[in-house]
């Protein structure tokens, strides 16, 4: 398969274009059959073109984004809590990562609904995946509720990626943290948000790992449910593929191990502590030229926020205690 001009092609293969009016939508419409599984999905997606200032509400977006969704048939006169989903992320430069927010029948918003978040771990076709959560315009914490993820199906070659996923409890929202909520597909409509980046994650193996804020684009768009109803959905749930590598809640958060500090026979300074304090005496006497050893008591960094240097730059060496 190949998906380097997916986006220029769209346009050729969608069967129908809708333009939803009810409440906000960002996003072009139509239909897609993924020619791997077969399925059929309702997409709302995002043409390749320049994004200006922070991409907010964006129509475009560098290389693309597209997100699927396909439901059981009895979709809307039965709540279905699950979708079977396709996210075509791009990597504009190489790298990047591309997120969907899972909204409810009044509206979408990045904080107090369930974000997914997926890119290419540079591993053959393998994506990582995870849910986040966050109660405010801040990097999303590993989400605690009981959505579940299986990858059906991914690819990646040198500008876009592809990933299948069936998503279980999806659009209930039971994080303990928030009040319990769903979004009701009967209704007939409801709203979903977006978000892509060509930065990459600080640690792409790592399915748990921080990333920067999107710079790529972000946006909502309306679900229209009666458009994405396919009759046969219970025979694809059966699709599965392994190698993915997903973190789906808190449970099963990645961790870390420590570091072995480098042999030396002494050092100018040792420093006790790497909270507030520590950590600028020490790059500060590292900068002045002296070889400092940093000591702390606690799980080893995890390098989250991006600031793997500090501890291995220079002759700064780190020694976590237990």
């Amino acid at each position: 398969m190949k998906i380097i001009n997916f986006f220029c092609g769209f346009l050729g293969i969608a069967s129908y274009f809708i333009h939803a009016v009810l409440a906000q939508d960002f996003a072009s419409h139509g239909h897609y059959t993924e020619p791997n599984t077969g399925i059929t999905f309702y997409t709302s997606y995002e043409t390749n073109g320049t994004i200006t200032g922070d991409g907010e509400f964006s129509t475009v977006s560098w290389g693309g984004y597209l997100w699927g969704v396909a439901f059981p048939d009895t979709a809307l006169t039965v709540d279905s809590y699950e979708y079977i989903g396709i996210i075509i992320g791009s990597l504009p430069n190489g790298t990047g990562w591309a997120g969907v927010v899972h909204g409810t029948n009044q509206g979408c918003t990045m904080y107090n609904h369930l974000q997914l978040v997926a890119w290419p771990t540079g591993v053959g076709n393998q994506i990582a995946t995870s849910f986040r959560y966050a109660t405010g315009y801040t990097l999303g914490t590993l989400y605690g509720g009981s959505a579940q993820l299986q990858t059906m199906y991914s690819y990646v070659n040198a500008t876009n990626w592809v990933l299948v996923y069936r998503c279980i409890n999806c659009l209930i929202y039971d994080d303990p943290t928030q009040t319990p909520a769903n979004t009701s597909t009967t209704e007939g409509t409801y709203e979903q948000g977006w978000s892509q980046s060509y930065s990459p994650p600080y640690n792409v193996l790592d399915a748990g790992s921080a990333f920067n804020q999107h710079n790529n684009g972000m946006g909502v768009f309306q679900v229209i449910v009666s458009s994405a109803t396919i009759a046969n959905y219970a025979s694809y749930t059966t699709l599965t593929q392994t190698g993915g590598l997903t973190v789906s809640t808190t449970a099963s958060a990645t961790t870390y191990s420590s570091t072995p500090v480098p042999t030396a026979t002494s050092y100018d300074y040792v420093v006790v502590g790497a909270g507030a304090a520590g950590i600028p005496v020490a790059m500060r006497l590292n900068a002045a030229g002296h070889s400092v050893l940093l000591i702390e008591k606690g799980v080893a960094s995890s390098y989250r926020w991006g600031g793997s240097m500090c501890y291995s730059s220079r002759r700064i060496y780190k020694l976590t205690l237990s």
